[in-house]
């Protein structure tokens, strides 16, 4: 139970890991994008 508790929140900390870093990357893909074309913003 310990070891599958264990695993689970492994999961779940690396799931939240690649949302956050998604989300990052998003973010700075919309500034690079903004600072490029500043007259408009960039729809995906």
């Amino acid at each position: 139970l310990v070891r599958f508790d264990r695993s689970g929140i492994r999961n779940a900390l690396v799931r939240f890991g690649k949302r956050m870093s998604d989300m990052y990357f998003l973010d700075a893909e919309n500034r690079r994008a903004t600072a490029l074309n500043p007259s408009g913003k960039v729809s995906f």
